[in-house]
């Protein structure tokens, strides 16, 4: 099973703004958004499940995010998937990096990314105040695969286009 997931990242105070460049930095208004390492595209394979010891799994923990909150509102970043006939299952955490004063927001729990899915929160409250709003983390995404989910050879594989979002909350 392979999943291919392709990064996105957005900006904004009101609505998302188109990117610059695949993976470039975003700015809006005061908002950044940007993937300091890796933020193309990444390829987890997956072995073919075995009967007993499902699901297999694979992670990679190769992509940093950065972003600057600077509107002088509490922001958040949100997360969400298109993934046309999606058969294999794929989830993403964050894990704060940095915090530019030493504050931290609220790190919400690794999210499933699903095809069609509504934007969801990986991370809320980060505050306004000048020296606590930037930070950088790591985006840990996890692949799985059962016995019933088939391989790629047999179904194809998943290609996700991952879109994330750093607006005021």
């Amino acid at each position: 099973m392979r999943a291919l997931v392709l990064l996105l990242a957005a900006a904004t105070a009101q609505a998302q703004v188109p990117l610059p460049e695949m993976g470039g930095p975003v700015e809006d208004g005061g908002h950044l958004l940007e993937f300091t390492a890796g933020g193309a595209l990444v390829a987890l394979d997956v072995d073919a499940a075995t009967a007993g010891d499902e699901p297999a799994e694979t992670v990679d923990s190769s992509t940093e995010i950065h972003w600057i909150n600077g509107l002088g509102a509490t922001a958040k970043l949100t997360v969400e998937t298109v993934c046309p006939g999606q058969r294999f299952g794929l989830s993403v955490g964050l894990q704060v990096t940095t915090w530019s004063d030493g504050t931290e927001a609220t790190v919400e729990p690794a999210v499933d990314l699903v095809d069609g899915m509504l934007p969801a929160d990986l991370l809320r409250d980060v505050p306004p105040t000048a020296g606590a709003q930037e930070g950088r983390a790591l985006l840990t995404y996890r692949a799985s695969a059962t016995v019933a989910d088939g391989t790629s050879a047999e179904v194809g594989d998943d290609f996700h286009t991952v879109t994330f979002t750093f607006l005021d909350q």
